[in-house]
């Protein structure tokens, strides 16, 4: 993607125009554990995507998020949460996973990541509200 992309999309002070899903497969050695990912396009929505890593156990998944989307006033998207961090790891980004995404994702020209005013503030806290979504499952 291109810089503005990113800038506008991952920053965690504003809502994005779009929503990204940058991804790295490491594949076992073990064939027969392969799962071909282009059959599964399309299912990053939380019910497939738990019910995806449920009949795949030889997969694992860590999700580092830009920010938390809590709009639905219904509860659906924090007992999505839930429901998925059964099964995967559930992060916000740190500058470091900022910086990160941007060396592997970004066509950055050679520039260096530069963290935007208040991200580590901002990161820490919705990490502290995506911490307080999942404990809600155990109470």
């Amino acid at each position: 993607m291109d810089e503005n992309t990113f800038t506008e999309n991952f920053n965690n002070q504003r809502w994005p125009s779009k929503t990204f899903l940058c991804y790295m497969v490491e594949r076992l050695d073990d064939e027969n554990t392969a799962t071909p990912l282009d059959e599964h396009k399309g299912f990053v929505r939380n019910k497939k995507l738990t019910t995806f890593l449920e009949e795949n156990h030889h997969i694992s998944l860590h999700i580092f998020a830009s920010r938390i989307y809590t709009v639905d006033d219904s509860g659906s998207h924090q007992s999505g949460l839930r429901a998925l961090q059964v099964r995967a790891g559930i992060t916000i980004m740190t500058s470091e996973d900022f910086e990160r995404c941007w060396v592997t994702f970004v066509d950055h020209k050679e520039k260096p990541f530069q963290p935007w005013e208040g991200l580590e503030v901002k990161s820490k806290k919705l990490c502290e509200e995506l911490q307080a979504i999942l404990r809600a499952q155990q109470n």
